[in-house]
């Protein structure tokens, strides 16, 4: 991952796409979001618990990217499998997430999520998959495996909703 954070991405995707796509060395990205995302007392505005801020576009509605998290690219194979284990393209290091937990399946535009028996569900924005179901990915989409959110998107997505932040 080269040590760039969510943050940091968004900055280079909205300056640059060619950039951002060699730094993160891929087209597609999966990042991490903030949990407990919800509206305050006064509805004026949506925060999270740790009160971080802005919120970003999602499938979900608008929601806190981890702009100090690092991103997971997506790399460009057939199968993209996704888990704790250190033998998976995309290693989440989290307990409620399964050795192999899922899996993206290219497809003629972009990839499908399939879980792959995993403990605690595969989720696609709210909504749990059944067992040998694969939906297609879009832009915007949330994916939940165990506790962790994280959102998917082309990097030209990523540009369009970046939101603008200062280093805290």
């Amino acid at each position: 991952m080269g040590g760039l954070t969510v943050g940091e991405l968004f900055s280079l995707a909205a300056k640059s796409l060619a950039d951002a796509e060699k730094r993160l060395g891929s087209s597609l990205a999966l990042l991490p979001l903030e949990p407990w995302v919800f509206p305050n007392e006064e509805h004026t505005r949506d925060t999270t618990l740790a009160g971080r801020s802005p919120l970003v576009p999602t499938t979900l509605g608008k929601q806190a990217p981890a702009l100090e998290a690092w991103p997971y690219p997506v790399p460009a194979l057939a199968t993209v499998e996704l888990g704790r284990s250190r033998q998976v393209a995309i290693r989440i290091d989290q307990p409620t997430i399964s050795r192999v937990h899922a899996e993206l399946a290219r497809v003629a535009r972009g990839f499908a999520l399939r879980d792959r028996g995993s403990y605690n569900g595969t989720m696609l924005n709210g909504r749990v998959l059944d067992p040998g179901e694969a939906p297609e990915l879009a832009d915007g989409d949330v994916i939940t495996l165990g506790e962790t959110q994280l959102l998917y998107g082309s990097l030209s997505h990523l540009a369009k909703i970046a939101p603008s932040h200062k280093k805290r």
